[in-house]
């Protein structure tokens, strides 16, 4: 069980080792990018519960989990369930059991280690105590037992135990945390009875504690029946089972604040709202019926926007240039799914801002980034072909946006004229240049098919240098394996990255080979799902698969909805005639989905290369269209 897993609810995260140690300075419980507690310790009858007498791992869903402990002759049962605001723990006894449980409690933003002298404010209250530091607050509540006043301050390197598993030094350092223990509780348990620890960032009443202690079940059953939904408007084949897409929704909720209308990039130390990150998957969320939240995150990204363009972090300096292009490319994609005018003709002032910004960083018929301005943020990278597909594309999409506003803006048309021409300079013999003046067969040249309709040449180059330099047992490297850049222990200079796999997916069944899109997603679901952490897909693999990186990440999985109606059952919409156009489909593809096109339901089946549809259907120039 040297796997760990991660529970979230809105911000709310516990991060723990498989075997119930909290053997990382990243595990425990945080609120979003403060964490709260170090651990959480409980001894039966004198023996604490520890890896040495787990006997199992459960997890149901991103709410709840179970350990179960032999402890003597007692079975012991420890749940964990994560929900706003507070992550309750219940133990349930075979046999009658003394209990006693300790706190280690860390209160520190996530970049902090260990500070000397550090000191709490620590104040008993009704049903548990509270702990203070600075401006945070911990509430801790018990539900039977005393509690013993006993504050004890210390240290610890928690890092120590996941390097003794294998987790790589990017995983943890292994530098030394504040460790400070209130006190313990104590309380004896009868065979049956329950004891639960609740740890919140709200001060709470003695109603609501044994309210949310009461209904935690059923608040979770209820998350797990809402997925079941979600997942039922899927048709399953070969590759995109129930059980899998049930995890790819779960996480994707996992990630979500929809309270604060944000999405983290990954848990635990990505946990903070990467708009560049969030902007990729954005699509997924109308996927998977969320248009209200979408709605939002777009509204909160536009306020974070500046002069200078979108950040790449909320609150950071940083405006790179391929943020701004993914929030058009994410407001025309939320249109044609909702229909939803009135946001979109609110987002026209931005948007007219945004032209602005790019004609300043246009040269000649490139956009100039600079520096560490794209997804590949560990290098220094200039005129990069990524960047020159997002913002062709995303010029594209306003057009269609200001044709909805019934305008034009005159500008548009000339830049992509430019964009277009500069594009086809990246072409070299056997496939497209990271940058213009770098000759580096990276996998960015798979955005061009990806976002553009691309002719057929270029499309079988850079299918073609896909399948023999970029694609490997464990998914799509970020730089070929033949570039004399390669190097396979690299971040971003070889490493295989699940985000790089989704888009290699999607472009393999946009050009209709079925085939490959089918292997790339297999290897997502069979070679990276689950590797390193429960239910969830590591960011980045060694090409001997190796996972490595942040054990959580959000993009490694939360493109999969998009690839699936965009990519594998094709769907368009055409805005001006109302009209959802679908591609003839291969033979051998059975799948039925229920999807929303402006605004309206749609029922498709897809059987024996036929297309049925609870609306009529018509052919026109090999193209399957649906009147909406």
């Amino acid at each position: 069980m040297d796997k760990v897993n991660v529970l979230s609810k809105n911000g709310i995260f516990i991060f723990r080792f498989n075997d119930g140690e909290f053997g990382s300075k990243w595990c425990g419980i945080w609120n979003e990018d403060t964490k709260l507690v170090d651990y959480f310790a409980f001894k039966i009858n004198g023996e604490y519960l520890s890896s040495k007498n787990v006997n199992a791992f459960q997890i149901y869903n991103t709410q709840l989990e179970r350990y179960d402990y032999k402890v003597g002759n007692i079975n012991v049962s420890e749940d964990v369930f994560c929900s706003d605001n507070q992550v309750i723990v219940t133990l349930k006894s075979s046999a009658y059991s003394d209990v006693e449980a300790e706190i280690g409690v860390n209160i520190r933003k996530r970049e902090e280690n260990y500070i000397p002298d550090k000191t709490y404010n620590l104040e008993v209250i009704r049903n548990g105590f509270k702990v203070e530091y600075k401006d945070r607050t911990l509430y801790v509540y018990f539900s039977r037992g005393d509690f013993n006043y006993s504050p004890i301050y210390g240290k610890h390197a928690p890092g120590e135990y996941a390097r003794s598993k294998g987790f790589s030094k990017y995983f943890d350092d292994a530098s030394e945390q504040n460790k400070f223990i209130p006190g313990t509780i104590k309380a004896s348990l009868k065979e049956g009875e329950e004891f639960n620890i609740i740890f919140s960032t709200q001060r709470m009443e003695e109603d609501m504690i044994f309210g949310a202690i009461s209904s935690r079940l059923r608040v979770s059953k209820d998350y797990n029946d809402l997925i079941g939904i979600i997942c039922d408007s899927y048709g399953y084949g070969d590759v995109f089972d129930r059980n899998f897409m049930k995890d790819v929704i779960d996480s994707l909720f996992s990630y979500a604040n929809l309270q604060k209308k944000k999405i983290y990039a990954g848990f635990p130390y990505f946990n903070q709202f990467w708009i560049r990150d969030a902007l990729f998957i954005l699509p997924s969320f109308i996927n998977i019926n969320q248009p209200n939240f979408v709605r939002d995150v777009i509204k909160t990204i536009v306020a974070l926007s500046s002069d200078k363009g979108v950040p790449n972090i909320a609150g950071s300096s940083l405006f790179p240039m391929d943020t701004m292009p993914l929030l058009i490319i994410d407001v025309l994609d939320y249109y044609l799914k909702t229909g939803d005018n009135q946001t979109l003709l609110s987002l026209d002032p931005w948007l007219n801002k945004f032209v602005y910004i790019m004609k300043n960083r246009l040269e000649g018929n490139f956009i100039h980034d600079k520096g560490r301005e794209t997804w590949m943020d560990s290098m220094n990278r200039e005129y990069s072909i990524e960047i020159q597909a997002l913002w062709l594309r995303a010029m594209q999409d306003l057009i269609r946006i200001e044709r909805t506003y019934r305008k034009e803006d005159t500008r548009i048309p000339d830049i992509i004229d430019k964009l277009r021409n500069g594009l086809g300079q990246f072409k070299r013999r056997s496939y497209l240049s990271d940058q213009l003046n770098r000759d580096i067969n990276s996998a960015n040249q798979l955005f061009v098919p990806f976002l553009l309709d691309s002719d057929e040449e270029l499309n079988n180059i850079v299918i073609d240098n896909l399948k023999q330099n970029l694609l490997t047992d464990y998914g799509v490297l970020s730089v070929a394996k033949t570039d004399p850049s390669f190097d396979p222990k690299s971040y971003q200079n070889g490493a295989v990255w699940p985000f790089l796999s989704s888009i290699a997916a999607g472009v393999a069944f946009k050009l209709k080979d079925y085939d490959l899109g089918r292997s790339i997603v297999s290897i997502i679901k069979n070679k990276n799902f689950d590797a390193q952490c429960s239910s969830r897909i590591n960011e980045i693999f060694e090409p001997n698969g190796k996972p490595q990186g942040c054990v959580s990440q959000a993009w490694s999985i939360g493109m999969i909805p998009r690839i699936i109606d965009d990519y594998f059952i094709g769907v368009r919409v055409d805005e001006v005639e109302r009209r959802l156009l679908i591609d003839q489909p291969p033979a051998n593809l059975t799948f039925y989905r229920n999807l929303t096109a402006l605004g309206k339901r749609v029922k498709l089946e897809f059987k024996d290369g036929k297309v049925s549809s609870d609306l009529p259907i018509s052919k026109e120039d090999e193209k399957l269209v649906i009147d909406i």
